[in-house]
C-alpha cells in the first residue's frame, strides 16, 4: 500500500512539473520576448550629415545706442529751477533742457555793467588830461613829469576799460550758461541725472542725449578674439525683441582695453536702420570668421551631439529593409557612435571623426535612445521631441 501511494505522488509531481515547464515556455513569459513586444518604436528626427562650411560664427552681445552720445552739464554751478524735457523725449537743436537760478548771475552782470560805465568815464577823463598835457608840454607850460604822469594815467584807464568790457562779456556768458540747451538735432533723452531744486556744480552731468540718425551696437570682445576683428568687417545684427529680422552691420571702431579689463570695446554701425530700433535694446552681433583649411569636418546640429562619462557621441539611423515601413515612415535602429568634435560653424558643430558625409544623424530625443533601439522617422509635419 505504501508503494501505491508513492507511485501516485510521483505521478502528481511529474504532472505538476510538466505544467510549470509548459507555462514558462510560453512566449509571453520570456522576459526578452516580452520586452521586445512591449517597447514601442520611438519616432525620431534626423538630418543628413554634410561637409561643414569653411567659416564659423562668433556671437557677441551688446546694447543699441545712437551714433553720438552727449553728456550735458552746466558750465556754472547753482540750484536747478526748471526742467523742460522728459526721459525718452525727442528733442532738437537749441531746445531748452534745464536752467539754474540766475539771480546771483543777474546781480553780477549788473555790477560789471556799472563798473564798465565807471571805467568809461575814467578813461574819458584821463584821455582829456593827457591831450591837454600833450599840447602844453610842447609850449613849456607844463613840465615833462606832469606830461608823463598824464600819459601813465591814460594808459592805465584804457587798460581798466578793456578789463571792464571783458568782465561784462564774461558775466553775460555766465548768465547764458545758466540755461542748458540741446547742442545738435535729432536727439533723444536717454537719462536725467538731476532734479528741480538740486544744487549742482559746474561740469556735473545733468542729462544724456543720444543724437544722430544712425544706430550702433556697443559690444565687448575678449583679447583672444579681438585679432580676428577689423574695422570694415561685415556682421549680422539681431535684436532680442525682433529675432525675425536681421540687420547688416559694419564694424566702425575697435577700441583698446580699459584698465585691467581683458575685453575690448567694439562698435558696430547698423547700415539700414528702421523705425523699430530704439536706444537701449539688447542686441547680438554675429561675425563670420574664416577657418583654417585644416579645420574641416562633418557638420551636425548641436542637438545631435550627446555626452556622458564615455565621451561625446551621436546616434546614426540605420534603416531595416526587412522591417519596411510603419505608418508610412521608415523603420531602423539607432546606432550609438563615438565622435570627436571640432569648431562651431554656421550649421552647428563640426565632427572631425566618427561619422561620414551622407550619414543620417538623429537630432532629437537622444536621452530616450539606447544603442540598437528600433526607431522610425517622423513625418515632416510632426513636431520634434
Amino acid at each position: 500500500m505504501i508503494l501505491c501511494k508513492l507511485d501516485s505522488f510521483m505521478r502528481i509531481a511529474f504532472r505538476l512539473l510538466l505544467g510549470l515547464g509548459l507555462i514558462f515556455s510560453l512566449p509571453g513569459c520570456n522576459p526578452d520576448v516580452d520586452m521586445e513586444l512591449r517597447e514601442p518604436i520611438r519616432p525620431v528626427r534626423t538630418v543628413v550629415a554634410e561637409q561643414g562650411d569653411n567659416f564659423l560664427w562668433r556671437v557677441y552681445f551688446g546694447t543699441l545706442q545712437a551714433d553720438f552720445v552727449s553728456k550735458l552739464s552746466f558750465r556754472v554751478g547753482g540750484v536747478i529751477d526748471s526742467f523742460s524735457i522728459e526721459l525718452g523725449q525727442q528733442v532738437d537743436q537749441g531746445q531748452l533742457i534745464a536752467s539754474i537760478n540766475n539771480n546771483d548771475l543777474d546781480l553780477k552782470l549788473d555790477r560789471e555793467k556799472a563798473a564798465l560805465l565807471q571805467a568809461k568815464a575814467e578813461e574819458a577823463n584821463a584821455r582829456m588830461q593827457y591831450e591837454r598835457a600833450y599840447g602844453l608840454v610842447e609850449r613849456g607850460v607844463v613840465s615833462q613829469n606832469e606830461y608823463e604822469s598824464s600819459d601813465t594815467l591814460y594808459r592805465t584807464s584804457r587798460a581798466e576799460l578793456e578789463r571792464a568790457k571783458k568782465s561784462v562779456e564774461l558775466a553775460k556768458k555766465q548768465f547764458d550758461y545758466a540755461k542748458l540747451k540741446v547742442p545738435m538735432k535729432d536727439c533723444t533723452v536717454s537719462d536725467l541725472a538731476a532734479e528741480i531744486g538740486e544744487n549742482v556744480t559746474a561740469g556735473q552731468v545733468i542729462a544724456t542725449l543720444n543724437c544722430g540718425e544712425h544706430f550702433e551696437v556697443l559690444t565687448h570682445v575678449s583679447e583672444n578674439a579681438i585679432r580676428e576683428i577689423s574695422v570694415g568687417d561685415e556682421v549680422v545684427v539681431r535684436l532680442n525683441i525682433y529675432q525675425d529680422k536681421e540687420y547688416r552691420g559694419i564694424v566702425s571702431e575697435v577700441g583698446a582695453a580699459v584698465g585691467n579689463r581683458a575685453t575690448y570695446p567694439v562698435i558696430v554701425r547698423i547700415v539700414a536702420p528702421d523705425d523699430r530700433l530704439r536706444v537701449g535694446m539688447a542686441a547680438e552681433v554675429s561675425l563670420k570668421i574664416a577657418l583654417d583649411p585644416s579645420d574641416t569636418g562633418i557638420a551636425v546640429p548641436f542637438s545631435a551631439v550627446g555626452e556622458d562619462s564615455n565621451g561625446r557621441f551621436v546616434y546614426r539611423f540605420n534603416p531595416l529593409p526587412a522591417e519596411g515601413e510603419q505608418d508610412n515612415t521608415p523603420v531602423g535602429t539607432a546606432e550609438r557612435v563615438s565622435v570627436t568634435v571640432g569648431k562651431t560653424v554656421y550649421q552647428g558643430i563640426l565632427i572631425t571623426d566618427g561619422i561620414s558625409e551622407g550619414d543620417r544623424i538623429i537630432t532629437a530625443g537622444l536621452r530616450y535612445l539606447t544603442d540598437g533601439r528600433k526607431v522610425k522617422l517622423l513625418n515632416s509635419e510632426e513636431s520634434s521631441l
